[in-house]
């Protein structure tokens, strides 16, 4: 389908500029976005604009917004290099996909929001790690058995890792912290997971310290060996 919105319609307008839409079906649109993205630039560059979206629903899975906009400074320029952001549609919020995030002009912050620099997303990630291995190791496993308050405060550090290695994932493109945000998504599934004798909440704690502390030494060799803001 395609259209234009007719000039005589105000509905059909933003702000008195007229609307043009197109749809179409097929087949894994949301796994090979990156070859449609490609031509659809092809086709911005050749068009004034102020912002499109591409509204990807695919049937399994979770839909998803790509958003261009033109900086603020410069609107009406079909010349200047556009800001591209991925949104998930439920709920709305930015989020990672690998193609999109290849995209020249993608941008992992909100509007207004400057942009999260991978140095500064692995220390952040790091840190979150220490804590996270020092609360543990200033308690001895058993205090952990029917103390409701301290096994909150350790899932509660278990998803603040996992939300900044997500933070740590748009950074760098994906290039690093999606396997972390994965790990840490199954850490705070199996913690949650109701454990009624001393040994086995020890148990699945030492698992899960021993994971943390192997996913700390990946995140530190890439950032000792990498120079994480040219990612």
């Amino acid at each position: 389908m395609f259209a234009v919105a007719g000039a005589e319609v105000a509905e059909a307008s933003y702000r008195g500029d007229r609307a043009i839409a197109f749809a179409f079906m097929g087949n894994h649109a949301a796994g090979a976005i990156s070859a449609f993205l490609s031509k659809f630039e092809t086709l911005l560059a050749r068009l004034p604009w102020f912002k499109a979206v591409v509204c990807v629903r695919p049937e399994y899975t979770c839909g998803f917004d790509v958003e261009y906009c033109l900086p603020e400074v410069s609107r009406g320029s079909a010349a200047t290099p556009w800001v591209i952001r991925c949104y998930a549609v439920q709920p709305r919020q930015l989020m990672l996909h690998f193609d999109v995030a290849m995209r020249p002009g993608y941008c992992a912050a909100e509007p207004g929001k400057k942009e999260q620099s991978p140095s500064d997303a692995a220390a952040a990630l790091l840190r979150a790690m220490d804590a996270l291995i020092e609360f543990s190791q200033q308690r001895d496993p058993e205090v952990f058995r029917g103390d409701k308050v301290l096994q909150q405060g350790l899932r509660d550090r278990l998803a603040e890792c996992r939300r900044l290695a997500y933070e740590l994932a748009h950074a760098t493109r994906g290039a690093v912290g999606l396997d972390a945000n994965k790990q840490f998504h199954r850490l705070l599934d199996s913690m949650a997971t109701p454990v009624t004798t001393v040994q086995g909440w020890a148990g699945a704690w030492r698992v899960a310290e021993r994971d943390v502390r192997e996913l700390r030494a990946r995140i530190g060799e890439y950032v000792s060996l990498k120079a994480p803001d040219s990612v």
